[in-house]
């Protein structure tokens, strides 16, 4: 479907409401502590790849908020025994000066794909010897992080975080927070700020570079003030369906908010139940756990016969949460770790493995109650089961695609739209096949700009696995049309190209074409080839009705039959050409829709025979349907958790039946393209590879918005991929863009 034509999005009472999702709980205790002069406390789980799990922990030394240097305990899996507490030599105590020295408490650790690192994120403190938070002069509150590297088994030293300059970002902590690594490696870390320790503080979440040892701050989002009491503090964000969501702590109750992007989101709200009553969870922590078929909440509340415990912190709850309404679900809850006389909160909570989820936490022995009744300084692993396995996780064994050259298929020979040059300054959509014989052929369209009547489809192609390509040639380019989005479908004899063609209706009504403008005069027509595309057939209407739109490729079942996906202009309705005798006759099948509306379908043929259908949606995620009988009938769609920009993605069957995704891993933006493996049949992926990513757009006055999107995939001889994509920028006065390259090895 054109990029110019713009899908509204449904009003929310057409998204469907959140499904419970059964789980099991199972409480296990790590280490227990009741030493008179600390307690283990802050204990937070993470998950390291080929390591095991790692439990970040630290000494409560008995003064509020007094904390010793980091200890860890490791685990090889969940149910597996414990080592540890092990003290961290390098991130024990700091020493300032005599009177003062510095800690790092809060610690919340996370795996950082991109790098192969772990990244331990906490406040950095300076106490003095009897305890005492320092805040004598600015920036004594600031966040610091440590990296360990599971390959070395080594840790590096505390460093902090360089926040931009201003007293706003004087008091600045990423602390008890869960953050998010992003598509493109960058991290998300949210934060609570202010010019010093007693002024309320505000909420923000920010965005960090991070090369494998240092973080580097970006940008912030957007800023949430509640003057009420110590204001906002203790964020924690999450992404859960390509939508993020933020939980912020109060002193008189909690909050919640989501936005798009994961930098900015609307107004903060009070946490509810689902029947109108408040949450209950007040000073002190709620974190999330996120599966791909629920969004659930840990928290502490009041109203459980739990008056006697100091702020209501036992038991600690879990509930699954209406991420349309941003409510609890009460039916939902039920207890992770019990009362019994100690105070929970302050805890970590985290995705183990596909099967199971962790809260972690400690009993706080403050006072005698607590013992009597019958606490011990237990540190529990409440081990969330889930019903069925959580989709977000990445495939244990899959790894990475690997990028192995790059090359340009066609560079946009003038961006002046004022210059004669620019009639082939835009090219976008391009799709990429191997032609029997073994040649790459590449066509994508091209013309001024998009949809304008000098649009032309363009081809080019390369003998040497895409390392060279051929001057660009016109496919296709019929009068007073707009030729696009081709399509091809390749056969070990023939290959086709398909491309639609029609005018749309920013033109005025000219002479007698008033009814040869706008969705319904664009046509789908086909050209084949039966000598490896040295010659082409001429074009040919396809027989289908007006009004429909082709643009990924088609495939051959292993069973013979030939599909190409299409789609109504509009993102109305999605179907499938299908033709059952060799590609000389054609039938339409399918009317699939969606409720945020579905366009540019993209498919695959799995190892069971299904036929796998992801489509591009305005929501943040791609949907997927299935076909089981041949593409003819599918199943009702269903939003999948991959978060996909509203832009055209790529489904591909590798010869050796496991499927890769080529897509725009963001919720906005067109950028990055990124590449992963699935050998479920798409029900979990592989780590990503970041194939592009475009510049970030600032907003200046005639800046180009930047993008790099619409991959295609295809399987070279040798098992290496070929892959393009385009990289365009569209300004107020312009549009141009290249098409590029890339061969890819999977492993």
């Amino acid at each position: 479907m054109p990029r110019w034509v713009c899908l509204s999005l449904i009003s929310s009472g057409l998204i469907r409401a959140a499904e419970p999702l059964p789980f099991e709980v199972k409480l296990e205790t790590a280490v227990k502590s009741d030493h008179p002069d600390w307690q283990w406390f802050h204990p937070r789980p993470a998950m390291i790849p080929g390591f095991g799990v790692m439990l970040t922990i630290q000494k409560h030394l008995r003064v509020s908020d007094y904390y010793s240097g980091l200890y860890m305990m490791t685990a090889r899996g969940p149910g597996q025994p414990w080592t540890g507490p092990v003290e961290i030599p390098e991130l024990g105590w700091m020493t300032e000066s005599a009177g003062v020295d510095i800690a790092v408490a809060d610690v919340t650790p996370g795996w950082h794909r991109a790098s192969g690192k772990l990244i331990a994120v906490g406040a950095q403190v300076r106490y003095s010897k009897k305890g005492e938070q320092l805040d004598d002069r600015a920036r004594s509150h600031q966040t610091a992080y440590a990296v360990f590297d599971p390959v070395a088994r080594k840790w590096s030293r505390w460093k902090t975080v360089r926040m931009p300059p201003g007293t706003k970002f004087d008091f600045a902590r990423s602390a008890c927070a869960q953050w998010l690594e992003m598509e493109d490696g960058t991290v998300l870390l949210p934060f609570y700020n202010g010019p010093n320790a007693k002024e309320p503080h505000w909420v923000t979440v920010a965005r960090f570079g991070f090369d494998g040892s240092e973080l580097a701050y970006q940008r912030h989002g957007s800023e949430h003030v509640l003057n009420e009491v110590r204001g906002l503090v203790e964020p924690s964000v999450v992404r859960f369906q390509g939508r993020y969501y933020l939980t912020v702590r109060n002193d008189l109750r909690g909050y919640v908010t989501s936005g798009a992007d994961g930098l900015d989101y609307a107004p903060i709200q009070p946490w509810r139940f689902d029947d109108g009553s408040e949450l209950g969870s007040y000073n002190t922590q709620q974190h999330w756990l996120s599966h791909s078929d629920g969004l659930f909440l840990a928290y502490t509340r009041r109203g459980a016969n739990n008056d006697h415990i100091m702020r209501h912190r036992a038991p600690l709850f879990i509930a699954q949460v209406d991420e349309t309404k941003l409510r609890v679900m009460r039916a939902t809850e039920k207890i992770l770790m019990p009362e019994r006389g100690a105070t929970l909160g302050n805890f970590g909570a985290a995705t183990i493995t596909s099967g199971e989820s962790w809260v972690t936490d400690t009993e706080g022995m403050f006072s005698p109650q607590a013992r009597q009744r019958g606490a011990e300084g237990a540190t529990f692993i409440a081990r969330v089961i889930w019903s069925k396995p959580n989709r977000d996780v990445e495939a244990p064994g899959v790894k990475a695609p690997e990028l192995m050259s790059r090359s340009t298929v066609y560079a946009y020979p003038n961006r002046d739209p004022y210059s004669l040059e620019n009639r082939f300054g835009f090219n976008h959509a391009a799709n990429i096949g191997v032609l029997p014989g073994g040649r790459l052929m590449s066509c994508w369209f091209s013309g001024p700009f998009e949809a304008s009547v000098h649009q032309a489809v363009l081809c080019s192609y390369s003998s040497d696995q895409g390392v060279t390509w051929t001057k660009a040639e016109v496919f296709s380019d019929f009068p007073r049309r707009s030729d696009f989005d081709p399509a091809m479908l390749m056969d070990s004899q023939r290959a086709w190209v398909f491309f639609s063609a029609g005018r749309w209706i920013r033109y005025p009504f000219i002479n007698d074409e008033r009814n040869k403008v706008g969705e319904n005069s664009f046509q789908i027509y086909q050209r084949h080839s039966d000598d490896g595309g040295k010659t082409w057939s001429a074009a040919e209407a396809a027989q289908i009705e007006a009004g429909f739109n082709c643009r990924n490729n088609g495939i051959k079942l292993t069973s013979g039959e030939l599909l190409l996906p299409v789609a109504k202009l509009r993102g109305a309705e999605t179907g499938m050409l299908k033709s059952v005798d060799g590609g000389r006759t054609w039938k339409r099948h399918g009317a699939i829709a969606t409720p945020m509306g579905n366009d540019e379908p993209t498919i695959a043929e799995t190892n069971s025979g299904a036929v796998l259908m992801f489509l591009r949606t305005g929501g943040g995620t791609l949907w997927r349907t299935v076909s089981r009988d041949k593409g003819e009938t599918w199943s009702k769609p269903e939003r999948s958790s991959i978060p996909a920009a509203r832009s055209s993605h790529s489904l591909f069957r590798l010869r050796d039946g496991r499927l890769l995704l080529t897509h725009d891993a963001s919720t906005g933006p067109r950028s990055p393209v990124t590449m992963r493996v699935s050998d479920d049949e798409g029900e979990t992926w592989g780590p990503p590879l970041v194939l592009a990513t475009a510049p970030e757009w600032r907003g200046g006055s005639g800046e180009p918005r930047r993008q790099v999107s619409y991959p295609s995939v295809a399987q070279l001889g040798d098992g290496t991929l070929a892959v393009v994509y385009s990289d365009i920028g569209i300004a107020d006065s312009e549009q141009w863009g290249d098409i590029q390259f890339a061969r890819i090895r999977i492993r």
